[in-house]
């Protein structure tokens, strides 16, 4: 099978019938679908991208990275593309690129939605937002706010309970946007809030189970607690555990 195909800045492609085409070429044999696919530069709208959502599921195993960056994606083809993948998560790509689109907070809210899936493989995300903490979030200056940001923060640490920070908070995803200025001027990973790029550093560890604890003991203890009590026991185990210690400390606060 292939390994790589790039057909970036492609006049075949252009205006979504060429990627239709590929689609259903694709479609018919899967085996030829290639681990990382460069689609960027490409002008590919609603329709095309809604066709290649469908070619995605075809795959035994998620693409290693799939590049549809600086084409003519909006949310409502965004939202046509994902939900494709809400249907079979796991075959997400591991890494998406989305940056020099035009994604709003309608976009935004369902990558947010499709991570909140436990399945979910993707592991990078580039997308192109703006630091802005003194603007809502519009259609004229697509600021991530301070409200987006917890929003993104409630995905990666899922702090309701201890059961939901254990279960439901993601624990895949390692990199998540390129930030800019309101001049344009792009801005590294370290100007990510700290509790973002604290959950993404613990998300980049292989042992899952551990950035689960890592997260519930930041959560839910201030990061008071050692975790090497925990090595054998199951997360069930693990959880009934803290939840009676989460108990007698909230008793505690109460006196």
């Amino acid at each position: 099978p292939l390994q790589r195909l790039v057909l970036e800045h492609n006049p075949g492609i252009w205006d979504d019938k060429g990627l239709i085409a590929i689609a259903e070429a694709f479609q018919e044999s899967p085996n030829l679908i290639p681990d990382k696919l460069g689609l960027a530069s490409n002008r590919i709208g609603p329709n095309g991208l809604r066709s290649f959502g469908q070619v995605l599921l075809k795959r035994r195993s998620p693409l290693e990275s799939l590049h549809l960056n600086n084409n003519r994606i909006y949310d409502a083809s965004l939202m046509d593309f994902l939900m494709a993948l809400h249907r079979k998560p796991q075959k997400t790509p591991k890494i998406l690129d989305l940056s020099g689109n035009n994604i709003e907070r309608g976009g935004v809210l369902q990558i947010l939605a499709l991570l909140r899936r436990q399945e979910c493989s993707l592991e990078q995300l580039e997308m192109n937002y703006v630091i802005d903490d003194d603007l809502a979030t519009d259609r004229t200056t697509r600021s991530l706010t301070r409200v987006g940001w917890d929003s993104i923060a409630s995905v990666l640490c899922d702090a309701r309970d201890i059961p939901a920070t254990y279960f439901a908070s993601n624990h895949t995803i390692t990199k998540f946007g390129s930030a800019t200025d309101r001049s344009g001027q792009f801005f590294p990973f370290r100007r990510h809030p700290h509790n973002i790029r604290l959950y993404l550093a613990m998300n980049s560890l292989e042992d899952k189970r551990k950035v689960a604890m890592m997260k519930v003991v930041y959560a839910h203890f201030a990061g008071n607690f050692c975790l090497d009590l925990f090595e054998d026991m199951s997360p069930s185990l693990i959880i009934e555990i803290l939840g009676f210690v989460n108990l007698g400390f909230e008793a505690l606060n109460v006196q």
